[in-house]
């Protein structure tokens, strides 16, 4: 269809002036922009209860606090009666004040009064504070009336109230109550609103500090405005009258700055009501700075300190950096260890033993291997570079022994570690699992505390709903700080560790040893329980803890927040302490409930902790995760035939049959034997064979270093020497010499302690040892030269 624009001209011809009507409507009422007043907003954190924690600058420099649901009534009340008292029956616009300004203006030959509507003012800021120009005034009245159209009497009155210029860089309300009178704007006298309401007819002129005559002056002429016409009564007034203005601007509270520091950067809200708990948070600092000062001293710079409550998930103190007040930038205070990715150190062997529970691959009471162990040219030990032949799997996760951390790793796959890991919420491993390798249980991947604490309260939360609401995925997120943020559950399909394997995990760690200042801790222990891991770094550059009980996880981590590292910084001496000084402030806690329908009972052998064999000399009962049925049977005890004496084994070559006795016995094999006697006398060791006695024998020495195929390094000592290498070989017999050939070589004889000191040329090796009843062993190595 075409359009006889011919046509059209007569009409606009007749009907001009609808036309420009129209177009004048069009532009006035698109005239006003989406957001009134465009400002960016300083962020500002709450507490749980509502009251300021820290606050920082808007973008332009401003403290511009975000609006708040509703308005204080005092300062309202105020400021109306104060800047527009019709504020209630104009349109936008009120003609008498206007009126009122010319004449005032006219008689004292300048301009002194402007007559504007609260309205207006809110039109003036929306349209960039332009100069005060007839022009300009009359674009705010247009702006004013088309303001009125489209926000309530209370929407404008808010942008006024939270947009006004209160002096200096002050804006709004609410920051201008908290600069001048450090409290909310909400919790103002009369004569603490009056002064508020006075301070925008003239930001610059008058404020705090400045020309406080001339502003006690305003406040009291409002005060008696107020009075006259029955806002407050006589009482009121006096005390209002009386009261002094303050002197001087405080400055906003700063306890906690590096989670304020987190939303300023990253969030999109500026105003955050989180859940920290405001006076746990200040009452942590209190405590533990003390502690951190002497920290400094010995060049340990940074604290960090998470509270997570277990039910809700919600984090209730967050100190991401606390440090020497003396001198804070000098020991980087800006940094938030909280979120800063560290070497784990031991924290993760937690999980790889509850997820071993879990899958049935050994039981809390399971003997597990603590003995020198080389993957390759990987040779881990332990921290105190210790062995305890064999160890209970739960003393070694209690006493966070390296060596069968690694070795359960190995068995369990790292893949499948490495998944769990990711499934728990640990977003910092991010490599695949090669990359970590055997590593990744001892420190190889990096974590935060706030995620490291998370994912303890996540395993804490399971266990501690469990019997109210049975096992939910959901309860495995990321710990909440805001009340307004959703979980994020990190899997909903499937189960990631059992209630029953995390229980036993948890009671594993209640045997954790205490630091040594926690003098008494078994009568503490028995009344706060609490499970609780520590972890080191390599290089002594990170030193965590975290405790759990059903309430409550507290994760601390200490160290420098450059990396560097400094002696005596472990998780046992440092972090531990100043997290038992926090479980001190906390509300005391019982124990988590065992998840019985969740287990099973099962008979295991008393001495090794396996499920029992037929051949086991004492067993007992207990209750077991659900899948410790899969776990393997003891290998240890084995029936032995004996002498008459009981002094020898033999056989039927040596022996006549009716004169072995058989006879159970506990077997270690000879190297896990050699470590363990070291620390348990009451061991005995199975009676050697008698010399005459032939046929297939148990192993009564083993290589203890070097492994078969083992490449080893030559080092260097101080004086550029390259140093000799210690083999060692573990005996049964404490009384057998050993003999020692190299290449068929004899080399020597060794007697009770098997260690030899040697210095191999470059290229393989072959090794044998042979005792004087003819045992023999022999193993190949290599050796690939020294290091510069």
């Amino acid at each position: 269809m075409s359009v006889n624009f011919r046509s059209v001209i007569p009409f606009l011809r007749k009907y001009w002036w609808a036309f420009l009507l129209f177009v004048g409507f069009v532009f006035y009422w698109f005239s006003l922009p989406s957001t009134v007043i465009d400002k960016p907003m300083s962020t500002v954190v709450l507490s749980s209860d509502g009251r300021l924690l820290s606050a920082r600058l808007a973008a332009d420099g401003q403290w511009r606090f975000p609006a708040a649901d509703s308005l204080p009534d005092k300062l309202k009340t105020c400021v109306l009666y104060f800047e527009d008292r019709h504020f209630y029956k104009h349109p936008g616009i009120n003609p008498v004040s206007l009126v009122k300004a010319i004449s005032r203006n006219i008689k004292a030959g300048r301009t002194v009064s402007g007559g504007s509507t609260i309205t207006m003012q809110v039109a003036r800021i929306s349209l960039g504070n332009r100069n005060r120009t007839l022009k300009n005034k009359l674009l705010e009245m247009i702006r004013a009336t088309r303001i009125e159209l489209s926000y309530s009497k209370q929407e404008i009155l808010s942008l006024w109230l939270n947009n006004a210029p209160f002096g200096g860089n002050i804006v709004g309300i609410e920051a201008a109550s908290r600069r001048y009178f450090n409290r909310s704007a909400f919790q103002l006298s009369w004569a603490e609103s009056a002064t508020v309401a006075v301070l925008p007819n003239a930001p610059s002129l008058i404020y705090i500090g400045k020309n406080q005559k001339l502003l006690l002056e305003k406040r009291n002429r409002l005060l008696k405005k107020l009075y006259d016409y029955a806002v407050i009564d006589q009482l009121t007034y006096d005390l209002s009258i009386a009261e002094p203005l303050p002197e001087k601007l405080f400055s906003l509270p700063n306890i906690a700055p590096h989670l304020t520091d987190l939303y300023n950067r990253n969030s999109q809200r500026h105003l955050i009501k989180s859940s920290i708990d405001y006076n746990l948070q200040l009452r942590i600092a209190q405590t533990v700075q003390p502690s951190v000062e002497e920290l400094v001293q010995t060049g340990i710079g940074n604290v960090a300190i998470l509270v997570v409550k277990v039910e809700t998930g919600e984090v209730v103190a967050y100190h991401g950096n606390l440090t020497s007040q003396k001198n804070p930038a000098e020991y980087d205070h800006f940094v938030d260890i909280m979120q800063a990715p560290r070497s784990s150190g031991s924290t993760l062997k937690p999980f790889l033993y509850a997820s071993a529970f879990d899958r049935g691959l050994l039981m809390p009471s399971t003997l597990v291997q603590d003995i020198p162990t080389f993957y390759g040219n990987y040779h881990p030990v332990n921290f105190d570079e210790q062995y305890s032949g064999l160890s209970p799997a739960a003393m070694a996760l209690a006493t966070s022994l390296n060596i069968p951390a690694v070795r359960l790793l190995q068995s369990a796959g790292i893949p499948h570690f490495h998944k769990l890991l990711q499934d728990i919420g640990f977003t910092t491993i991010t490599q695949n699992p090669d990359f970590y390798g055997l590593s990744l249980i001892l420190g190889g991947a990096e974590v935060t505390l706030f995620e490291l604490t998370g994912a303890y309260s996540s395993m804490a939360r399971v266990l501690k709903n469990y019997h109210s609401k049975g096992y939910q995925a959901s309860d495995w997120h990321s710990p909440i700080i805001t009340k307004e943020k959703k979980k994020e559950v990190f899997s909903s399909k499937h189960e990631i560790i059992s209630a029953s394997a995390i229980y036993e995990t948890f009671y594993s760690l209640l045997d954790a040893n205490r630091p040594a200042n926690e003098t008494g801790w078994k009568l503490f222990s028995s009344t706060r329980k609490i499970a609780w891991k520590t972890g080191t770094s390599f290089g002594l550059r990170d030193a965590w803890s975290v405790g759990v009980n059903p309430d409550y996880v507290v994760g601390v981590w200490s160290g420098n927040a450059n990396g560097e590292g400094r002696p005596g910084l472990t998780g046992l001496t440092v972090a531990a302490p100043l997290m038992f000084k926090v479980f001190d402030l906390l509300p005391e806690s019982g124990w988590f409930e065992k998840p019985e329908e969740e287990m099973i009972r099962l008979k295991i052998c008393s001495k090794t902790g396996f499920k029992a064999g037929p051949n086991c000399l004492e067993t007992k009962e207990i209750l077991a995760d659900r899948n410790a049925d899969l776990t393997a049977v003891c290998p240890y005890h084995k029936l032995l035939h004996l002498d008459s004496t009981l002094s020898y084994q033999v056989n039927s070559s040596c022996e006549s049959v009716s004169n072995i006795r058989t006879q159970p016995w506990l077997v270690f094999p000879p190297v896990e034997e050699y470590y363990y006697q070291q620390q348990h006398h009451d061991y005995q060791s199975a009676p050697p064979f008698r010399y005459d006695c032939a046929g297939n024998r148990e192993a009564v020495m083993e290589f203890v270093y070097p492994i078969w195929g083992a490449k080893i390094t030559l080092t260097k000592d101080m004086g550029g020497e390259e140093g000799e290498i210690i083999f060692k070989v573990a005996h049964r017999n404490k009384l057998a010499k050993v003999f020692w050939h190299l290449d068929n070589q004899f080399l020597g004889t060794t007697e009770n302690i098997h260690d030899l000191m040697l210095k191999p040329d470059v290229g393989n090796h072959w090794l044998t040892v042979t005792d004087q009843e003819g045992n023999t062993k022999t193993l190949k190595f290599s050796v690939v030269g020294s290091e510069d």
